[in-house]
C-alpha cells in the first residue's frame, strides 16, 4: 500500500447514512482530507479486506497508519483545527475508547434504513447520545446492553 499524500477517509458509498456524514466531515475538514467510497479506494488499498471497508469507516493516514470505526472518526477529526478534543478522550478518558466503539458498532449495524436512537451513560456521568434519525426511537437489546457492559463492566451503565 502507498501511502497518500494526505488522509483518506474511506466510506460505504451505497450507505445514505454514510454519505450524509461524508459531506458534514468534508465541511469540517476542507481539503485537509480526502473521501473516496471504498466502492472506488478498494483497488488503492488491496491491504484491506472489501469487508472490512463494508462494516466500517477507515481511515488511511500519510504514514501509513490505517484506524476504522469510532477511531478513525476521530482521527480523522483531529486534522481540523479545534477538532481534536474527540481523539484525546478516545486515547485518554477510561472507558471512552471501548464505548465509543461500541456505539459505532450498533449504528454500523442498523445504518440502512431502520432508525435508531439511543443513549448510553456511565456511572461517571458520561452520556452519549445517537441519534441515527428522529423518526423512531428504539430501545437497545438485552444482547446490546451485554455488549456495553462486557466493555464498560457490569451495571456501570445506563442505557436508556
Amino acid at each position: 500500500m502507498s501511502a497518500p499524500e494526505r488522509p483518506v477517509v474511506v466510506f460505504d458509498g451505497d450507505c445514505g447514512f454514510c454519505r450524509q456524514w461524508i459531506a458534514r466531515w468534508r465541511q469540517t475538514l476542507g481539503d485537509r482530507g480526502e473521501f473516496v467510497p471504498y466502492q472506488e479506494a478498494a483497488a488503492r488499498f488491496p491491504e484491506i479486506p472489501e469487508r472490512a471497508f463494508r462494516d466500517a469507516v477507515h481511515l488511511v493516514e500519510p504514514d501509513g497508519r490505517v484506524s476504522r470505526g469510532a477511531e478513525a472518526v476521530f482521527r480523522m477529526l483531529s486534522y481540523a483545527p479545534g477538532r481534536s478534543w474527540p481523539l484525546r478522550l478516545y486515547r485518554r478518558l477510561p472507558g471512552f475508547a471501548p464505548l465509543t466503539e461500541a456505539c459505532y458498532r450498533l449504528v454500523s449495524r442498523h445504518r440502512g434504513d431502520r432508525k435508531v436512537s439511543f443513549e448510553v451513560e456511565t456511572a461517571g456521568h458520561l452520556r452519549v447520545r445517537v441519534d441515527v434519525s428522529s423518526q423512531i426511537r428504539v430501545r437497545p437489546s438485552p444482547a446490546l446492553v451485554a455488549e456495553v457492559e462486557q466493555v464498560a463492566g457490569v451495571g456501570s451503565i445506563e442505557l436508556r
